[in-house]
This record gives C-alpha cells, structure tokens and sequence, in this order.
C-alpha cells in the first residue's frame, strides 16, 4: 500500500486530472444536441476534454502551448457559465416553472450518474496500491508526461536525456491531459496513475451515453456498469500498460452515439463535436481510431442516413464533421510527421503473427469470427446470444445492422493476413476484437426494451436481475483488473532507488545500466535520466534507441536482485545482462553508492567529469 506524501501526490494528480478534463469538456458541451441535456451531457464532459487535450497537443505545438490550451478552456467555461447564468435570468418565473424537469425524471437521472460514478470507484485501486502503474507502455507514457509538462507543450526530442532520439508521434493523447497534473504540481508518475482510473470512468459514460439511444436512464446505467465491468480486454490492457487504448475507444463510442445524433439535430454542433473527436482518436491510440474507422463509423454513419428526416441536411452535416476530422488529422501530420521505417514494419509483422491463426480462406474467417465471440467471455457471450435470438423475432433491422457490424470486424481482423486495407499496420487482429464490446452492449440493450415491453417486470423482480448482473459482471471486474490493480510491479527499495537517481544522476552527465521491463526502465520518467533499457516506441525511436545504448558509456548500473523482478519480460537475459554488468563493476572498478532491499546502485569508475 502507497501511504503519506506519495499518497497525497497521487490524490492530488487525480483530482487535477479530472478536472483538467472536465474543464473544456463543459465549455464544449455547449454544442451537444438537445437530447442530451445538460445534466446527461456532464457525462460527456471528461470524453470532450480528452479529445480537447489531444487535439491542443499538436495545434498548438510550442513552448508554452498547453499553458495556452489551458486559458483557453478556462476563458470558455467562464464565458458559458455566464450565459447560463444571464438566460436563466432572462426567462421569467413562470416559464422557469413550466420548462422544470420532473421530480421523478431528476431522481432517476441521479441515479444514475451516482450509479456510474460509485461503480467507477474501484478503478481507483492503483492509486492507492503501486508506485508505478504496470507495464513498460506505462513507464513510455509517464516520460512522455514529464517531458510534455517540461515544455508545457509539444517536445521535439527526448532533451535532456537523449537530445538525439525523436519524441515521436504515437498516442500522446492521454499523456498530454496528464501532463496537466504535472503543470499544477504533481510527479509524472502519479499523473499517469491517476489517467488509469479515468480512462474507465471515461468508458463508463460512454457506454451509457450510447445505451441512452434504446434504454431510459436506470436500465442503462446498470447495462452501461455491468459492461465496463465485464470489458476483459479493456481490463486486460492493466498489466502493460494499455489503458490509452481504453480511452480512444471510449471517444469511439461516444462518437458513435454523435454520429447517430446526426439524423435528427438541427443545429451544426453535433457535426463539429463528431469531427473533433473523430480527429482526436487516432492522437490518443492509433489502433483504436483505426478499428472505428472500418468498424463502427461505417455502421453508425448508414444508420443515421437510414433513420433520418432529412437525408440532404444529415449528409452535409456527416461532410461537416469529416472535415473537422480531416482538418485535426492534417495538423496532426504536418506537425508529428509520422513515419514507419523498415525495421518498425518487420516487428509489427512479426507481433501479429501471435494474434493471428495460421489458415487461410474461409477457414480463417471463420476462426477469427470464432476468436471475436470468444473474446467477451462466458457470461456476456451468453447475454449476447439471448439478445440476437430476441431481435431476430423482433427488431431484425436492428439485428441486421450489428451483424453487419460484426462482418466488418470480422474482415478487419482477416486483413491482417492479406494486409488490403489501408493503414493494415494499426489492424491488430488482438486490438480489434474490443469493438465487439460496443456490439454486444447495444444488441444487448435493445433487446432488454424490447423484451421488457413485452413481460413487464414487477419492481422486486427488476432489483434481483440487477444485483444479480452486478454481482455475475464484478467477477470479470475482480478477475481482470482488480487482481493486476493490486500487484504492485516494483518493490519498494527498487522505488527508493530510483528517488535516489532523482536526487542525485543529471540526465546531461550520468547514463544508466539496467535492465528491460524492470525497475530501472522508469528512470526517465522518474528520475528524468536516461538508461540503455527503457521502453523505445517502435514507430521512430527504436533505430535510434539501440543506436545510442550501443555509443554512451554507462556511468552508473541499477542492479536489481532475479527474485525481485516481477515481470517475465524482465527476467529474459537477466543472466546475460548481469554477466555484463558484473564484468563492468570489476574492469572499471565500481562501488555502491546506494543499497535498499534487492535494488543497489554503483557508480563506474574511468568517467571524467
């Protein structure tokens, strides 16, 4: 358990971290169409502001820039309170009586938001059990947070550490928000803690806002928590470190539910707020916004065209919001400069062979469509069928636009053998599979109203089926993450050592030895010094990377004890790695200069200052 100022530290960045994207969330949510409202559209107000802090990032790409972002945001909310304020008093008493909402319609709409926030609060564990989230993505995220906050804006290298290696241009979304935190006072690391629990509230609202279309609000509260709790593979993403994934498809599917707002909106803002977070995705994670794009946005857009008045003003406002996104993407471009060399398209090639079965034709369709229904587990699998046999008696149209859906994820994760489709390098077959999540929640929800208007369910009945979805969807929740939550991924001297770099190592003159998917992987993001183990991002810095572990001389080594590695990838060539280490200690006559449990520092002699 984390206890004192470091517990103060990770409470701190928490609190700054939703609040940094709540703050142009609720500037933005100004331009949410009616059906929201403003008490459902405070739900939207974190996914807005993920999308702002993502897409601020690289269009306002200078020193200084977030700064900017952040009176920006700070000016618009004040500007939108005011005019609330002022509307409020325009309208006289009587009106203000008649537009109220009902009693029963505000106790219900508390429900469930109090539901959704309550049942978010485990998600919160990390904060409270690690001194570094999990995984060596994780470690990647936090030094891209430090140096984010270091410039207040966009970095072009690793300076000061490692001035040669680019930034890069892969999925600083979530780090870009939680260098917020960092700018108002806390560690890189807590920040990216505190984006952990975050990004599933995200996902939380998200699903609710989407089940919103089929369910009244109580219904889809309890639906929308039940699947957070039962997302395996978003949970999964815990242990290495993948929750921006986790908030990339959270802003999917609130897009979704944009996209499906377009048929009957009048106003332009839908479209505007549609684009923006269409454009933000593929900031924040790369393999997400791709799977949207041939998943979900062809599916959504051919049901808003389908169910809408007018097909004229929903298409213009769909060219609207394709342009917002083309614009984002352009700057995104012309700004990053994204780029994959050779070396960056083998190790892709060579990761998806693991995720992929090794069959060809409809074979392989079918065992990819096999892997995609497997992949909800047991009990939502079971929840799913029960939903497809109610709308093939019922609502067949419905039926037939998610089995298109399902076609589409199907082909998707099948290109990842013949490599057809544009941008086959983010179609991760493992990656693609999270988007039967959105499918199965929405067949799942249609199907609960349309069965429930036709057995009506007495209220005691109703409260039993709820605790009961609860407690069956919590024992996904405990397996898959609380259980990672809890794991803490460095021991508590190898902590120690590494405050100890951060007082003592300049990121200028020291360069440490160490080892991959360890403790001394998180110097950079820690201590802000650079190692010849951390985590390079295959895109654009593992060349240059390798390149520069092989040149600069090692001034000191962080050692830690086998036992004490808590990861496999960090105990492969331990034995390799500490013969070298070893050899080093004895030719160039090193000592320890700091010792805490199974973690010890030494200084390497032969180095001039």
């Amino acid at each position: 358990m984390i206890w004192g100022s470091e517990l103060v530290d990770h409470a701190w960045a928490a609190v700054v971290v939703l609040g940094a994207a709540c703050t142009p969330g609720y500037a933005l949510a100004g331009l949410l169409p009616r059906p929201f409202g403003e008490r459902a559209g405070a739900l939207a107000w974190p996914l807005l502001g993920g999308a702002y802090w993502a897409v601020t990032l690289y269009a306002l790409p200078f020193a200084g820039g977030m700064v900017v972002a952040a009176l920006l945001a700070v000016v618009a909310t004040i500007i939108r309170f005011w005019k609330q304020r002022r509307a409020s008093r325009r309208v006289g008493a009587v009106y203000y009586q008649a537009t109220q909402v009902p009693r029963r319609t505000l106790a219900r709409d508390r429900w469930a938001r109090a539901l959704l926030v309550l049942g978010c609060l485990p998600y919160l564990t990390p904060l409270f059990a690690k001194h570094v989230p999990d995984g060596m993505d994780s470690a990647r995220y936090a030094m891209n947070v430090r140096l984010i906050s270091r410039q207040a804006g966009l970095p072009r290298t690793l300076a000061p550490f490692a001035p040669q290696i680019p930034f890069g241009a892969a999925n600083h979304g979530v780090p870009a928000l939680a260098a917020v935190a960092v700018l108002s006072g806390g560690s890189p690391v807590a920040a990216t803690l505190a984006s952990i629990p975050l990004t599933f509230f995200m996902l939380a609202c998200a699903i609710y806002l989407l089940l919103r279309v089929a369910l009244p609000r109580r219904p889809a509260a309890v639906w929308a928590l039940a699947w957070v709790w039962m997302a395996n593979l978003a949970q999964r993403t815990v242990p290495w470190g993948g929750f921006p994934e986790v908030a990339a498809l959270a802003l999917g599917l609130f897009a979704l539910r944009l996209l499906i707002e377009v048929r009957r909106s009048r106003g332009w803002g839908t479209a505007v707020l549609l684009g923006l977070c269409a454009g933000a995705m593929p900031l924040i994670h790369g393999c997400a916004a791709a799977g949207w794009l041939y998943v979900l946005g062809p599916v959504g857009a051919l049901a808003a065209l389908s169910a809408s008045r007018s097909r004229r003003r929903a298409l213009l406002r769909l060219v609207l919001a394709v342009g917002v996104a083309l614009l984002t993407a352009l700057v995104y471009v012309a700004v990053a400069q994204p780029q994959l060399d050779a070396e960056a398209r083998t190790w892709i090639e060579t990761h998806e062979l693991h995720s992929r079965a090794d069959v060809g034709g409809l074979t392989f369709l079918a065992t990819s469509f096999g892997t995609l229904l497997g992949s909800l587990g047991q009990f939502p699998l079971l929840v799913f069928i029960a939903a497809v046999i109610v709308l093939a008696r019922w609502r067949w149209r419905v039926l037939a636009l998610l089995l298109v859906a399902c076609a589409l994820n199907v082909l998707v994760m099948a290109n990842a053998r013949y490599k057809l489709l544009p941008a086959s390098y983010l179609l991760y077959p493992g990656r693609m599979r999270e988007f039967m999540l959105p499918i199965a929640a929405l067949a799942a929800a249609v199907a609960w109203r349309v069965w429930g208007r036709r057995h009506a369910l007495r209220q005691p009945a109703c409260r039993t089926l709820t605790l009961l979805l609860l407690a069956l969807a919590f024992t996904h929740h405990w397996r898959y993450y609380q259980r990672a939550a809890l794991e803490q991924p460095i021991s508590d001297g190898s902590w120690q050592a590494l405050q100890w770099a951060r007082a003592h190592l300049s990121p200028e003159k020291h360069f440490v030895g160490t080892f991959y998917a360890g403790a001394g992987a998180w110097l950079p993001a820690v201590a802000g010094v650079g190692c010849n183990n951390w985590h390079a991002h295959i895109s654009e810095q593992l060349s240059v990377a390798k390149q520069m572990a092989a040149e600069r001389e090692l001034t000191h080594l962080l050692i830690i004890e086998r036992d004490a590695i808590r990861t496999v990838a960090g105990r492969d060539n331990y034995d390799w790695h500490i013969a070298t280490y070893k050899r080093l200690i004895r030719e160039r006559s090193g000592w320890v200069v700091f010792q805490a449990g199974p973690a010890r520092v030494y200084e390497l002699g032969g180095i001039e200052d």
